[in-house]
């Protein structure tokens, strides 16, 4: 029998999920919701909007133009950055340039960055890339591809669709102010993302330790 007490346990909040958009909503809309017990307000900025037409969970995701479209995420919250999950589905229009995944932004002194550099991946606080060169076989725009950073005791772990691509000396700068999803929080060079963007979470936490299978549902706030 299934009492209570069984109950409560299943659906409790789950504390390593500092923050989780699934990116659904009307087609057009500009109402991007935090679906972590934290419930942080989340902006679209510069065109950023729901879109309809293309996802890859829940029946739309969120699409970037590349250009000025970010989302921004207010928090003056310091979270623990020494361990930390941070993944989304992607699906880039070009795979060109300089394009953000995330990043956050207090000053000009004081940012990190996970980014798309056109042929591999910037990791936050990093010296150099994760190589992950182009190719039909490694990568393809307009396809759906889920990305993972785990950081772990200074280092940082890339997964592509599940499979560890590389690791390296990485570190997230301890500081407040905003999170910026498609933007980088440099003056003049914003590198925005160029796409589609879905399913996006922050744990604290080592989610992934070794190879995985990208989820096929939606994530929930709940254990």
């Amino acid at each position: 029998m299934v009492t209570l007490a069984h109950r409560r346990r299943h659906f409790q909040i789950d504390p390593d999920t500092k923050f989780l958009l699934h990116c659904n909503g009307t087609d057009e809309s500009t109402d991007f919701i935090d679906d972590s017990s934290y419930e942080l307000t989340v902006t679209a900025n510069g065109g950023a909007q729901i879109d309809t037409a293309q996802y890859k969970l829940g029946g739309a995701s969120g699409l970037l133009n590349g250009s000025s479209a970010y989302l921004s995420l207010a928090s003056s919250a310091v979270w623990v950055t020494t361990t930390c999950t941070i993944e989304a589905w992607i699906r880039l229009a070009s795979a060109s340039g300089y394009q953000t995944i995330i990043g956050r932004y207090q000053d000009t002194g004081n940012r990190w960055i996970w980014m798309w550099n056109g042929t591999g991946w910037d990791l936050p606080g990093a010296a150099s890339s994760i190589s992950d060169p182009i190719s039909p076989e490694t990568w393809q725009i307009n396809t759906w591809h889920h990305v993972a950073y785990v950081l772990s005791e200074g280092t940082g772990y890339l997964y592509r669709d599940g499979t560890e691509i590389g690791s390296i000396a990485s570190s997230i700068a301890n500081i407040t102010g905003e999170l910026w999803i498609g933007k980088y929080g440099y003056p003049g060079d914003a590198r925005y993302f160029n796409g589609h963007i879905d399913e996006v979470r922050w744990s604290s936490s080592v989610r992934y330790p070794t190879d995985f299978t990208p989820q096929t549902t939606e994530f929930s706030k709940y254990k």
